[in-house]
């Protein structure tokens, strides 16, 4: 039957229900079907008990705090590296900046990334390149070398935020009010 009165001509008049929204003979529309099923209840939605879950929501935060502390504490040292580098103080901040857009592109990529191949192994290779960068930084003595390893650094630990955001959170993405708390006490 047609819907005369609908403005929209295109939808609502497909008369399977599966498509608009309509009600089935049981009085509930698909939406409120597809809804109703895809709510977990109260089935674990990960395999891993209470004590764990705390020790990865630990872990997780702990590799986040490392992007905040790598950008902050680099500023008191920068007349020190001006000297010892023997540049100015302007390439140097080319070096903030630098890390600071590395940082905002970043964590779309190794988000994207860890849809594609996982969580774990995307830590492992961030935490593994921002480790890198951080020895080759204190072994370095060019600017060149500080400009690079310095981009590497950002790669390397501004990738744990889009990461820790997920790890934290649940699959189905119903959150308990319990790991809501231990999220923001960590």
């Amino acid at each position: 039957m047609l819907n005369t009165s609908n403005p929209y001509p295109n939808v609502g008049n497909d008369c399977s229900a599966s498509n608009t929204g309509q009600a089935d003979p049981e009085g509930m529309s698909t939406l409120e079907k597809k809804t109703e099923t895809s709510q977990v209840g109260d089935a674990p939605y990960t395999a891993f008990k209470g004590t764990k879950r705390a020790q990865i929501a630990f872990l997780v935060s702990f590799a986040g705090f490392f992007s905040p502390l790598s950008a902050n504490i680099y500023f008191p040292a920068l007349p020190s590296l001006s000297n010892s580098l023997h540049v100015s103080i302007q390439l140097l901040n080319l070096t903030i900046t630098a890390y600071l857009v590395v940082q905002g592109i970043a964590p779309s990529i190794t988000g994207d990334l860890a849809d594609m191949i996982g969580r774990r192994p995307v830590y492992c290779l961030v935490l593994s390149i921002y480790l890198g960068a951080n020895i080759g930084l204190a072994c370095q003595s060019s600017y060149v070398a500080l400009l690079v390893l310095r981009i590497l650094q950002s790669i390397g630990v501004s990738g744990t935020a889009s990461l820790y955001t997920l790890a934290t959170l649940p699959k189905d993405g119903l959150i308990k009010l319990q790991d809501v708390s231990l999220y923001l006490l960590v």
